[in-house]
């Protein structure tokens, strides 16, 4: 659904098409923009988009894949370009995730 206004009185999101408004205590607005990468190809470049987020899943799957494939000697670096909270969150999850998948089959 769309968010057309925000009526920061009775703290609601008001949606389009006559879908009811949706009640907030407090609202996190991210709205980010659909990364350029210049059309560099993802597949070919080592890029992992994470927008738009509806494939991001599938990327992320593909990534942990080939780091926990990837020789101990030749360690794969992971960098976020992006250092809003967003940004941090997100290497912040990623580091945890590899390192757990590591420790699972060994290779911490």
């Amino acid at each position: 659904a769309e968010a057309v206004n925000i009526d920061r009185k009775s703290k609601l999101v008001e949606l389009g098409n006559g879908q009811p408004p949706i009640p907030y205590d407090v609202l996190s607005i991210d709205i980010g923009c659909t990364p350029m990468t210049g059309g560099i190809e993802e597949k070919t470049s080592g890029i992992t988009k994470v927008k738009p987020i509806d494939g991001f899943a599938a990327r992320w799957d593909a990534l942990l894949e080939r780091v926990v494939k990837s020789d101990p000697k030749e360690p794969i670096q992971v960098v976020v370009v992006g250092g809003g909270a967003g940004g941090v969150e997100l290497a912040c999850s990623m580091q945890l995730r590899i390192e757990n998948e590591l420790k699972i089959i060994g290779k911490s």
